[in-house]
């Protein structure tokens, strides 16, 4: 008996990332006590750029992964007289490699996540950067941030999320 392909309906949860225009990712450390209460994880991410491409690397599994940059148009919106910056931009995994360039750059960078409402988890506030000296105790000492952004999984106008938002950003500036 031959079977019959069915399509099946798939949910396409909205995915992007969220900037504050003009803001220096280094005015976080100031502020970054305020968000301990809301620490999710400390992710140590290694990714390869060359002249071939972008490449991440996946320590725990022992893999090596080529990704495909998808550029998307940057929409500006206002939120609280906030310029924001959403990026729904992202990177399509094309499979696994088995080997790399020679020449390439290694970059290793930390990624702390916070979350304010662990129920629904649907929108990150994410501090990306590197250490000036080997870390500590204090996860905070020598660490030079180079990146924040909010990690959006959801529809931004749901107002859920946007009291969501205007709690980070009220304790962010």
């Amino acid at each position: 008996m031959l079977k019959r392909n069915v399509v099946v309906k798939q949910t396409i949860i909205p995915q992007c990332k969220i900037y504050i225009s003009n803001y220096n990712p280094k005015n976080i450390l100031k502020k970054i006590h305020i968000l301990e209460p809301h620490f999710v994880s400390n992710i140590v991410k290694k990714d390869i750029v060359s002249a071939a491409g972008f490449f991440e690397l996946d320590e725990k599994n022992n893999k090596i992964t080529k990704l495909k940059q998808c550029d998307k148009p940057v929409v500006k919106k206002r939120f609280s007289d906030i310029e924001l910056l959403l990026d729904f931009s992202y990177y399509k995994k094309l499979g696994e490699q088995f080997q790399i360039p020679c020449e390439h750059n290694l970059l290793v960078y930390h990624e702390f996540k916070y979350c304010i409402n662990n129920e629904t988890n649907k929108l990150y506030l994410v501090v990306e950067g590197v250490y000036s000296e080997p870390p500590t105790t204090n996860k905070y000492a020598f660490f030079c941030p180079t990146n924040i952004y909010f990690f959006l999984r959801d529809d931004f106008d749901n107002i859920l999320i946007e009291k969501e938002l205007n709690e980070y950003l009220s304790l962010l500036i």
